[in-house]
């Protein structure tokens, strides 16, 4: 009896993140003891200090932002029509010659550029497209000739007030010739005051010097390459750990007649061993030696580590050892790997290091990135997805002004610091629903879809973070109440974006339910 119950103790814990408990809380409701939560408050009290104090003035600009009109054509000879984009036809010439095509004027553009490298880019040119839950826009790329992926698209250029994109249509009709006929060009201006301030006060909190990995963080996307480093690059002391650890802890799963799938064995493992790392192994001398040996040759090294190697430089040697480990580290979710959980996971792991070595941009940077769900993935496509809380909370107790945070992130601007923070305005849509001044923000938000002052795209974007708050709202009549409001927010928007709106009723009726 004493094995099941223990056996039912680890499965829960380790399929924690599957719903709402997703890790270990203290009595406060966070993932940190009141002593980490007091060194943090100090530290996001100081910044509030000195943001009152004026210490940040930086200028913002709008993305550059225009007018155009639009073609796509999947049927007919498109070769001969982007042979005529690239004589200069004009778009009333093209629209009478190709009448298959779905053609639509007075679009809202704008115009955003990538650098691949110091000497190569590639420019987006975006409109508006269908915005219930999911992002807003459609574009055209422009590759430069020095891009190596140029040739896995298909033509793309711009001529005149032309640009354009060709590329093989999909079975699902996806793809063909888009082109964008540009009649007011891509202009960025100065973002009005206080919104600039939400902007400012974002970025006094995030640092936008840092990031939560390093640079050159080992991984390439699949979990096999770090395998394959891992076998193939052990140092003498990490190898000789190795075999003292694997040796004194291998006869726990064979105690409790642990029999696991195997894609999920080193969850189960790891959630077995970790106890008895705390509570035996690292009490014991010749273990914490054997673990600050192996921690000092992989930090020379930069090797790649895991979980239960980084609990026990955590507990037995060093807490920043083991944050730099995980910092060089990146984690990577597959489809069908535990529901979209490990990179999530790991981000909270960088998370409570950070917090506990009192270090505030990784801190506040990973916990983003759980909130965020930095997943290379949009709503609602994981399985167990829904449920997942954004742990928003946990910025409030820490003396944060989420609204104007999360504004200030979600607002769009064309000059950000190089290291800004990635968002999805999709995923804060959530946390924004979560928090205690979510009412507060839905105002604020229609009020920022109705101000001409805010540049058009921006107002686009609060109008889908409007929606993306709605529909994790978790009572049905606040969800409708939010779309009467937002019909009425609609009536303001400007000529190039509201013929375009939309909303699907039966999406918010049912809500989160429905995924």
């Amino acid at each position: 009896m004493k094995q099941l119950l223990f056996l039912m103790m680890v499965v829960l814990q380790a399929m924690a993140g599957y719903g709402q408990n997703e890790y270990e809380k203290y009595t406060d409701g966070l993932a940190y003891p009141d002593s980490t939560k007091n060194r943090l408050v100090h530290i996001a009290d100081s910044l509030n200090t000195r943001f009152r104090q004026g210490a940040f003035n930086k200028q913002y600009y709008t993305v550059p932002e225009g007018i155009a009109n639009s073609i796509h054509m999947i049927r007919g000879d498109m070769t001969a029509a982007l042979n005529d984009i690239k004589q200069g036809i004009s778009y009333t010439d093209f629209v009478r010659k190709y009448p298959a095509a779905d053609t639509a004027t007075n679009r809202l553009l704008t115009e955003t550029t990538e650098k691949r490298s110091a000497t190569c880019s590639n420019t987006y040119y975006w409109l508006q497209g269908p915005d219930d839950i999911y992002p807003p826009f459609i574009y055209v790329t422009v590759s430069e000739p020095c891009d190596p992926y140029a040739h896995m698209g298909g033509p793309t250029g711009i001529k005149g007030n032309w640009v354009y994109n060709l590329t093989s249509v999909n079975p699902d009709g996806r793809g063909g010739l888009t082109a964008f006929y540009i009649t007011q060009a891509p202009e960025s201006k100065p973002i009005p005051h206080k919104y600039a301030e939400m902007m400012r006060y974002a970025d006094c909190l995030l640092d936008t010097t840092s990031q939560v990995f390093y640079p050159n963080a080992l991984g390439s996307g699949d979990v096999r390459d770090l395998i394959m480093y891992a076998k193939n690059a052990r140092g003498e002391k990490e190898l000789a750990f190795l075999t003292h650890f694997h040796n004194d802890t291998a006869h726990l799963v064979k105690r409790y007649g642990m029999v696991v799938p195997q894609r999920m064995e080193e969850v189960y493992s790891y959630n077995l061993r970790k106890p008895y790392i705390r509570d035996s192994l690292s009490i014991q001398p010749a273990f914490r030696q054997l673990v600050a040996g192996a921690a000092e040759e992989i930090l020379h090294t930069k090797a790649v580590t895991d979980d239960a190697f980084e609990y026990c430089v955590s507990v037995c040697y060093s807490k920043e050892a083991a944050l730099a480990m995980k910092r060089n580290r990146l984690s990577y979710d597959r489809c069908g790997n535990a529901m979209g959980m490990g990179h999530r996971m790991h981000c909270h792991n960088i998370a409570i290091l950070a917090a506990e070595t009192v270090n505030w941009p990784v801190f506040l940077r990973a916990r983003l990135d759980m909130m965020n769900d930095v997943v290379d993935r949009d709503l609602p496509r994981a399985r167990g997805w829904q449920g997942r809380p954004s742990h928003v909370e946990e910025l409030e107790d820490l003396h944060i002004d989420v609204p104007e945070f999360m504004l200030g992130l979600s607002l769009a601007k064309g000059n950000p610091a190089k290291e800004h923070y990635p968002y999805s305005i999709g995923m804060f849509g959530q946390a924004c629903a979560e928090t205690t001044h979510s009412k507060a923000m839905e105002q604020k938000l229609l009020d920022m879809m109705s101000d001409p002052q805010l540049d058009n795209y921006n107002r686009l974007l609060m109008r889908y973070l409007f929606l993306k708050i709605a529909f994790f709202l978790p009572d049905k009549e606040e969800r409708l109440a939010s779309l009467q409001k937002l019909q009425e927010a609609d009536k303001t928007l400007p000529a190039c974006i509201a013929p375009r709106v939309k909303m699907n009723q039966r999406l918010f009726e049912q809500g989160m339910a429905l995924h």
